[in-house]
């Protein structure tokens, strides 16, 4: 899943790339996903792109981020057009690919889908969500994108 994270809202200061803020950063998004799934699921980093140190690098996300989730729905939207007499496949890995591309685009997060956003909700506390705002992508300095 590729996630971003205002770690100036989740962590209370923008974040760098040393092991002080990567660590909490790796603390904090478990912590927060813990209100979201059971014990069973894990969460995992790739590499982390930090704003501070590559705001054009985040930017560059931010501006693929919603088209990106379009994308995906309309990719199951064509695979179910172009096979109009084909049945659905119900309970399978279409499906599910299906409804995880359809909640994105509803901006309701899945701790199953393709992307996530951690940020303040506009109401005082932290909240996922998937589409990317103006609000969220304003100051990609407080970003970070793992």
């Amino acid at each position: 899943m590729k996630l971003l994270v205002n770690t100036q809202n989740v962590l209370g200061h923008i974040a760098h790339n040393n092991e002080e803020d990567i660590a909490h950063l790796h603390g904090t998004v478990p912590a927060e996903l813990e209100d979201w799934v059971d014990d069973g699921l894990r969460a995992s980093f790739g590499d982390t792109t930090f704003g501070s140190e590559q705001p054009e690098n985040v930017k560059l996300i931010a501006r693929m981020w919603n088209s990106e989730i379009r994308l995906a729905v309309t990719a199951k939207a064509l695979v179910i057009a172009a096979n109009p007499e084909k049945e659905l496949p119900l309970d399978s890995d279409f499906s599910h690919g299906l409804y995880l591309a359809a909640r994105a685009a509803d901006n309701q997060f899945s701790t199953y889908g393709n992307c996530g956003i951690l940020a303040d909700n506009g109401c005082g506390f932290c909240a996922f969500s998937t589409i990317l705002t103006n609000r969220v992508c304003r100051k990609p300095t407080e970003l970070s994108v793992g």
